[in-house]
């Protein structure tokens, strides 16, 4: 899951610290925009992590592996905290059964 902040430009500009995730679930962590890959529909880009044990390492990743400005990580882990609670709920077979598909 992609997610922009309202006012947010859609793509983020080098020397910016954005939301990164390997994965939809998986910790938000910081990094900063060091390059930008111009691509024809997206982009990708090379990123410097700042925390953890792979503090300064540089990645390139694709553009849906950055998720907002790092000012907005708590908004945005609190989104995808509540995004997976839903994930994890399983509807009981009478709740299942009570859902009408066309």
């Amino acid at each position: 899951m992609t997610w922009h902040w309202p006012g947010d430009d859609l793509k983020p500009e080098v020397g910016t610290e954005w939301i990164y995730r390997a994965r939809t679930y998986s910790p938000s962590e910081r990094v900063q925009i060091t390059a930008i890959h111009e691509k024809k529909r997206s982009y990708r880009a090379e990123v410097l992590l700042r925390e953890g044990d792979a503090a300064g390492t540089t990645e390139n990743v694709p553009a849906n592996m950055l998720h907002g400005r790092w000012a907005d990580a708590t908004k945005y882990d609190e989104l995808m905290a509540n995004w997976r609670r839903l994930d994890e709920f399983e509807l009981t077979q009478s709740e299942e059964s009570a859902i009408r598909t066309p």
